[in-house]
């Protein structure tokens, strides 16, 4: 059947393009008032006029006047969102306006078409929708294959089209019968002019609206029966223009067979396809090179949907042969051979799905990967493209660690796509994101890995901190910026706004370092550091960071010194211009301090540099602090009221001034003391010193460190009994049982000291310490015995037995025989005192430290009858002895029990050395010694007293082999022993 009315080339344009025809036309008035101006109008022809002006306020004014219904609103707000549509530019718009506005326009299309008669209005409309929601995606279904997605997302829009184009068929009718109905003769001719041009539009409207059916049917399911309806109808109509009078049959031709691939007939739509370009020269007008193409290319297209790869392949391969010698222009050349690589792709994947073995799955599929790969790369402009339909392809259960490249790449771009989009207008895909986070950190695991490029782990490190925030993460954005930062630091600008946006996540969301979440500690003690430090140089940050460095310093000295460097680094970079300058000295003169007590690398030099450090800054303190004291109001005569805040923040400010002012000549005395041995000069930094803390909070705090270094002075200039004064007038001040705390408290700490150093191995430390914590021990017991207060005599045993161990501690350290044998006495006049009482008849600690005092005296008898009593009744314990630790329980060495064998052995053989000497005596002990090693091999001695076993056993008979162990039956107790020694 031939179409008695032909439709130019650029009438059929209008299907595919946005055409520059008029906006749309003013609606028809309903009916006129009576008037002139626009009180001629009535009052929806008013309101129709606002909605196409788009002046929303003046509408919505209109609308509450009146009070017009919701219903009716709609309709015409409608209006405003297609007149937008039809004046922009849409070529400027991303996929998510798009997407909006497709959403809005088909929402109310139906009430805004009501009120439209403009054909040609209508027309430029439809083109406009075709634009933003068909061309695309239908060009994605075509090229590469369809997908639920895609064929959702065009649906709606190719459905308002068909719309559009019936609405514009409708009205063409009704202009074509009121003209025809006003043609009373033949020769009116500007009416059968205007006739004839009605048929022209009306025969173009009719052609793109069944061709529009075409996108109809490609976005529906291919089970769905309305698809192969909507084909065989619409290829029906086409076949008319399929005519050379039509001057579209080529065109007609390529529309028909892409319909007979919707529909599944691929052997059909192959066979219209092969008319166009086997001899094209039966078809008028002859078909141009891009429908010869288009003619080609799907042909091959039609062959890889009917599941022959090779054919499709052979069919291809043919074509771009042919593309290469008809297409001259390289731009024409490079379209056509995207659209091949492409098919190329699709090819290697059919291979790949139809594969048996498992291997030959993944070499299509890699072959694939590869051609896309390269695509890319030649054509960034496609990249976001391409990663979309690899998504397409990838199983929802997909493990990210045995996926390629190029799929996780695809995965954090559909990641972007969901990320662009705003919650309340369009609801994103949280699985995506996650996915898109995955894959990030799957290729920053694969860092360094051929193929994994600069690019790649760019991407990969800035999606995961804006993902995060998406799915409200805020701890895995925060950690994600800082790695940005940390990574990105060659482009500053960009490192440092990373880093930023951590650190307003961290602080802002979270309030460290103020909070009670580890990890969140955590990523703000990285955040600091990282940005204190190069390229960043936020040193503005240097006081906090150094505080809160010295305010988790442990006591495990293996890392203390360390930290306490870094505390020293910080603080040094404050600049004394900053406002905590001043606290900034202050707390670097007590780090300095603790370096110079605790670093043991420091030689004699570093230290006398530490030193004079330490002094330099605290005459700044001291300076800085009398300073800022001069500025402030006078101190108040009674205390300010709760409520005065300025009166309250000026006597914080005045109080730490002051305890800068205190703290400063008591370090200075304590350095004086302990590393410039110069106990004189202690002593007078601490001149007045009580009432230099008069009133202070933390007085008796103060007081007592004083009272320490006062103490240790006149001890180290031999005034033991200043020292001793000194510490009655401060018991005397404070009361006796508060006095007594305060030196134990001062006892205490020279236990501490004198542990840390035995730790260490520090005998020197030691051997220091020990002197002058007996005399304090015998002031505290001496005083406490003699007190008149009941409760305080009550604790005098105690502070005897502590004072006694004391003593004997200091005697084994000293190194002149004549002090020794002086100090030794003085320790076994103590235990024999403690002994005849009560508590110490029956105290082992008491007996076992008599015994241990007449041993290094050479009362080896006493020793020996002392240490026999206590291992035969098991006083002290057994060779192992069950300790906590951590919370689980374990054996370990009792020094105690290997002390006393060990010098009762020992007690024997000085003994059998007694002229004129008891051979079987030392047998004895021989045999002894043996017994042990028998019993404990490699064990005897523990670790502590191991090695003095050892000398033993050289000297005694060298025979005996340590190595050799005979497990007990029974727990080896004193008795197993020889009872006789």
């Amino acid at each position: 059947m031939k179409n008695p009315t032909r439709i130019s080339r650029f009438t059929l344009s209008l299907l595919s393009s946005s055409v520059a025809l008029a906006c749309l036309a003013m609606p028809a008035a309903a009916q006129s008032k009576s008037g002139s101006g626009l009180d001629a109008l009535d009052d929806n022809r008013v309101r129709e006029t606002l909605a196409t002006m788009e002046m929303e306020d003046l509408l919505e004014r209109s609308f509450n006047n009146d009070n017009v219904p919701m219903a009716d609103r709609d309709g015409i707000r409608a209006m405003i969102s297609l007149n937008r549509l039809v004046n922009q530019d849409t070529s400027k718009l991303n996929a998510t306006k798009r997407r909006q506005i497709v959403t809005d326009v088909t929402a109310g299309l139906d009430k805004a078409m009501k009120t439209m008669k403009d054909t040609r209005a209508l027309m430029n409309l439809a083109g406009k929708l075709y634009t933003i929601g068909v061309a695309n995606e239908s060009a994605l279904l075509e090229y590469w294959g369809e997908d639920t997605a895609t064929q959702a997302q065009m649906k709606p829009a190719a459905e308002a089209i068909l719309k559009i184009y019936t609405k514009a068929e409708g009205e063409a009718t009704a202009k074509m019968n009121a003209v025809a109905n006003q043609i009373k003769d033949p020769n009116q001719v500007a009416l059968m002019k205007q006739l004839d041009q009605l048929q022209i539009l009306m025969t173009t409207i009719q052609y793109t609206k069944m061709s529009s059916q075409y996108f109809v049917a490609l976005s529906l399911d291919k089970a769905d029966p309305n698809r192969a309806k909507l084909c065989d109808e619409t290829i029906t109509y086409l076949k008319q223009w399929d005519d050379p009078t039509s001057t579209i049959q080529p065109a007609v031709k390529n529309q028909i067979g892409k319909l007979q691939i919707v529909k599944g007939d691929f052997d059909a739509s192959v066979t219209i396809f092969k008319s166009l370009y086997e001899d094209p020269s039966k078809l008028n007008p002859k078909p141009t090179l891009f429908e010869m193409n288009d003619a080609r290319f799907f042909s091959a297209i039609a062959l890889l949907l009917s599941q022959n790869p090779d054919a499709a392949e052979k069919q291809l391969q043919e074509t771009i042969e042919w593309q290469k010698t008809n297409f001259t222009e390289p731009k024409q050349l490079q379209a056509v051979v995207d659209a091949d690589e492409v098919l190329k792709a699709r090819i290697a994947w059919l291979r790949g799905d139809l594969a048996a073995k498992p291997e030959d799955k993944a070499k299509f599929n890699d072959q694939a990967s590869t051609i896309l790969t390269k695509l890319m790369r030649d054509n960034p402009g496609l990249r976001s493209l391409i990663l979309d339909r690899l998504i397409n392809r990838l199983p929802a259960t997909a493990e990210l660690k045995k996926l390629d490249l190029l799929l996780l790449q695809a995965l954090m771009e559909r990641g972007k796509t969901e990320f662009a989009k705003a919650e309340a207008k369009e609801p994103f895909d949280k699985a995506a994101i996650e996915k898109g986070i995955g894959a990030a950190r799957e290729i920053l695991a694969r860092k360094g890995q051929p193929g994994v490029d600069k690019e790649a782990v760019t991407t990969a490190l800035t999606v995961i901190p804006f993902f995060a925030q998406k799915l409200d993460q805020p701890k895995v954005a925060a950690a994600g910026f800082l790695e940005y930062a940390q990574a990105q630091q060659a482009d500053i600008a960009k490192a440092d706004d990373a880093w930023q946006q951590a650190m307003r996540i961290i602080i802002l969301d979270f309030h460290a370092p103020n909070t009670d979440d580890a990890e969140i500690s955590a990523l703000y003690d990285r955040a600091i550091s990282m940005g204190i430090n190069p390229p960043f140089n936020h040193k503005e940050l240097a006081y906090s960071w150094a505080r809160r460095i010295q305010s988790l310093l442990g006591s495990d000295e293996s890392t203390l010194v360390a930290k306490n460097d870094e505390v020293i680094r910080y603080l040094k970079m404050v600049p004394p211009t900053a406002p905590e300058a001043l606290n900034a000295k202050y707390w670097l003169s007590i780090a300095l301090s603790t370096k110079l007590d605790k670093d043991p690398k420091l030689t004699p030099a570093e230290k006398s540099a530490v030193l004079a450090e330490i002094q330099t800054t605290s005459d700044q303190i001291s300076s800085g602090a009398k300073d800022a004291l001069d500025k402030l109001p006078p101190a108040p005569a009674t205390p300010p009221a709760a409520g005065d805040t300025a009166a309250l923040a000026t006597e914080r400010k005045r109080n730490t001034y002051r305890q800068m002012l205190v703290r400063t000549p008591l370090l200075a005395a304590g350095l004086a003391q302990s590393q410039q041995k110069d106990p004189k000069l202690a002593l007078k930094l601490l001149e007045n010193y009580e009432d230099l803390v008069k009133g202070l909070p933390n007085e008796d705090l103060l007081l007592g460190d004083a009272l320490q270094t006062r103490v240790l002075a006149y001890m180290d200039i031999g005034e033991n009994l200043k020292a001793t004064d000194t510490l009655v007038v401060a018991l005397q001040k404070k009361g006796a049982n508060e006095g007594i705390k305060m030196v134990y408290d001062l006892l205490q700490r020279l236990n501490k000291d004198i542990d840390a150093a035995f730790a260490r191995g520090d005998m020197a430390k030691v051997g220091e310490l020990a002197p002058n914590r007996a005399v304090l021990t015998g002031f505290l017991y001496k005083w406490a015995s003699e007190n008149k207060d009941p409760k305080v005599r009550e604790k005098a045993y105690g502070y005897g037995a502590f004072d006694a161990d004391s003593k004997r501690l200091a005697a084994s350290l000293e190194k002149d025989p004549a002090k020794r044998k002086a100090l030794l006495d003085a320790t076994l006049k103590a235990y024999e005192t403690l002994a005849a009482l009560p508590q110490g008849a029956n105290d082992p600690n008491i007996q076992f430290g008599l015994a241990l005092t007449n041993y290094d005296l050479g009362n080896y008898e006493k020793a020996r009858d002392s240490l026999l009593d206590l291992l035969r009744k098991r006083r002290l314990g057994e060779p192992m002895t069950l300790v906590s630790k951590n919370g689980q329980s374990e054996l370990q060495s009792n020094d105690l029990y290997w002390e006393a064998r060990l010098k009762l052995l020992r007690a024997n053989v000085e003994l059998a050395k007694v002229p004129p000497g008891n051979p079987d005596l030392m047998k004895q002990v021989a045999a002894e010694l043996r017994l042990i090693y028998t019993q404990f091999g490699k064990t005897t001695g523990g670790a502590k007293w191991a090695p003095e076993f050892e000398k033993l056993r050289l000297e005694l008979d060298p025979t005996i082999k340590p190595d050799e162990f005979v497990a007990p039956t029974t727990t080896p107790t004193t008795q197993d022993s020889s009872p006789e020694l």
